[in-house]
């Protein structure tokens, strides 16, 4: 379990739910996984830790789209703009939630992946596609709000709201005490302002129990 009280370190870090609480080294992990249903961490928390008793707890809110040069100059608009002959993407890694968004964006447009100039070169961080992007080596990558204000030289065009959540293991009695003292962190004034004011976060609705299976 992390040992933080920042909403910031905490919304930063991120242990992907499948090789952390799915195979029982970790009390918590923080997942943003978009389905193309629509809905954000709850269906892949059901397939992924299929029977295992679990708390999944809303963090914030936050805007994912399309990262571009400054002033847009390719003139992209949305998803299937991607599969333009002249676009190149900076794609991140595999499991990230962008990547999954990415995927599950170009299946509903109808858009191969064989058809994103780029798509195959993977990238470890935002960060480090967006600089691409900044510096003219890539033409647009998938990225969040908070991202386009760390960086300069880039553009950023809302395309999904995206729901940053906590699953948190009750299978034991210890996992259930450290999954209630994370609620209530998360549901104190204190810490709900605090992630209020980081750039592009929307804490409104944190602490919000979105599925709960024992």
């Amino acid at each position: 379990m992390w040992k933080t009280t920042s909403p910031d370190r905490l919304c930063r870090q991120r242990p992907p739910v499948q090789k952390g609480s799915q195979r029982g080294r970790a009390q918590a992990a923080l997942t943003h996984l978009y389905d193309r249903s629509g809905a954000y961490n709850a269906a892949f928390v059901e397939r992924i830790m299929p029977g295992m008793p679990v708390r999944l707890v809303r963090l914030v809110r936050r805007r994912q789209g399309l990262i571009v040069a400054k002033g847009n100059p390719k003139g992209l608009r949305a998803w299937v703009d991607l599969g333009r002959s002249d676009v190149r993407i900076a794609n991140r890694e595999r499991g990230c939630g962008s990547r999954v968004l990415l995927d599950e964006k170009l299946a509903e447009c109808g858009v191969s992946r064989t058809c994103v100039a780029g798509y195959g070169r993977e990238h470890p961080s935002a960060l480090s596609a967006a600089s691409l992007v900044a510096r003219g080596a890539a033409d647009v990558c998938v990225g969040s709000e908070r991202v386009f204000h760390q960086v300069e030289g880039i553009d950023f065009l809302p395309l999904q709201d995206e729901w940053l959540d906590i699953a948190l293991s009750l299978e034991s009695p210890a996992c259930e005490r450290v999954a209630d003292a994370v609620c209530r962190l998360v549901r104190t004034r204190p810490f709900r302002q605090e992630a209020g004011r980081i750039v592009g976060y929307d804490a409104s609705c944190m602490g919000e129990v979105v599925l709960e299976r024992r």
